[in-house]
């Protein structure tokens, strides 16, 4: 179930991915890792569960994880901070 929105969501992910993000978030963000840890674990039960409200809003606290982390990981690269 929602086989096509993880995909189309995790495919929107990848494009703006940028290398070294996930390592940099659980070594310097734990608190931040944490949230994305949850987010994940709400993800599998919507889509076990077959939700698709649940999954939907699971993906899109999933998209503005990674759309914050990046931002602020990418002022980290302007200034030589990791």
């Amino acid at each position: 179930m929602g086989g096509s929105l993880i995909d189309n969501t995790l495919m929107e992910i990848a494009n703006n991915y940028q290398a070294g993000l996930l390592p940099w978030v659980k070594k310097e963000r734990p608190e931040q890792w944490g949230r994305m840890l949850n987010i994940e674990s709400r993800i599998n039960t919507a889509a076990l569960s077959g939700n698709k409200i649940s999954l939907t809003l699971a993906l899109e606290a999933y998209k503005r994880f990674f759309s914050e982390a990046l931002s602020v990981y990418g002022q980290g690269n302007l200034f030589g901070g990791k």
